[in-house]
């Protein structure tokens, strides 16, 4: 499973986005990545599509982030509903589903 928390923590360390892609005059086929907040370098990319994607993932990664999150909240909405067990099917778990279900959906409602 991927490390939320590890990965969430890293991008708050790293430069803020949003990040660009400059072609630099005379330094013939390289992109220089910058971040915009203070025009700090952070790379230099021989005409290579991996600038294009690391700026792209930079610059979406706290979407991302509160996506997979959401998204393991239904997981885990769907899990309780099927993991109960057979002699509480009568207790009829349908209002318990909708509302964590419900409070997935007012995240992503919050985030948007």
């Amino acid at each position: 499973m991927i490390d939320l928390d590890k990965l969430e923590r890293l991008e708050k360390a790293a430069f803020p986005s949003p990040w660009s892609i400059d072609m630099e005059p005379g330094h013939g086929f390289w992109q220089t990545v910058y971040c915009e907040t203070n025009r700090y370098h952070v790379g230099d990319f021989d005409d290579d599509p991996s600038a294009s994607f690391l700026v792209a993932l930079r610059n979406a990664a706290p979407a991302l982030f509160a996506e997979m999150r959401r998204l393991r909240a239904i997981e885990a909405a769907a899990r309780a509903y099927v993991d109960l067990t057979p002699e509480r099917y009568d207790e009829t778990p349908s209002p318990l589903l909708f509302a964590r279900l419900q409070a997935a959906v007012a995240a992503k409602d919050a985030t948007a």
